[in-house]
């Protein structure tokens, strides 16, 4: 699925809930990771 999706930016959108998803079940600090993430993937994006 992931790499069906990769070439999709929709599917980015889809894949960015899933980490936010996992961030907050893993742990609450893990929030601090989240700006970076998504930089990295509107960078990626761009």
């Amino acid at each position: 699925m992931f790499f069906i999706c990769h070439y999709s930016k929709l599917c980015w959108n889809h894949i960015v809930i899933m980490i936010i998803n996992n961030i907050n079940i893993r742990d609450i600090s893990d929030v601090l990771i989240l700006p970076k993430i998504i930089i990295y993937i509107i960078v990626v994006i761009k």
